[in-house]
């Protein structure tokens, strides 16, 4: 089995690692995070998960309507990684933040939503963030996406 480390703020530092997880992010159509640019770096706080020292998942949490939205532009290389990643770092940016309002938004799109889609079927049926509320659809940077309150 795979040591995956726990979930740390991703730094300037760390771009060599970025650039890398971008390179294998589009190779395998990953567009939203397939480099810095696209997947909005300046915009947003970040934390990833490493198997030995190559990032395997990452999100951001950044600044959103009346708090913050988590697990921002969130990715995981498959076959690496267990399913509780992206709520680890959720877990992280909340305790980074501290007292706000917390967001995630949700693909909407049936053809290229992917994970977005089986996360999507879980928070509806309450198997995920069992206590979040869904506030309303949005189109935001061009995508339709339901938006959460945790």
């Amino acid at each position: 089995m795979l040591k995956i480390d726990k979930p740390r703020i991703l730094t300037n530092d760390d771009l060599l690692f970025v650039h890398e997880f971008c390179f294998k992010c589009k190779k395998i159509g990953y567009l939203n995070n397939s480099s810095l640019k696209k997947m909005k770096w300046e915009e947003a706080v970040w934390f990833g998960n490493f198997i030995d020292d190559k990032i395997v998942s990452l999100s951001g949490v950044q600044e959103f309507m009346d708090g913050h939205r988590i697990i921002f532009r969130g990715a995981t290389l498959p076959g690496t990684t267990n399913r509780l990643l992206n709520r680890e770092q959720a877990n992280e940016q909340i305790k980074y933040i501290g007292n706000s309002n917390f967001y995630f938004t949700l693909n909407c799109d049936d053809e290229h939503g992917g994970k977005s889609n089986r996360l999507r079927k879980c928070i509806h049926a309450g198997k995920i963030f069992p206590n979040c509320k869904y506030i309303k659809t949005d189109i935001i940077y061009g995508v339709k996406q339901e938006i959460w309150k945790l």
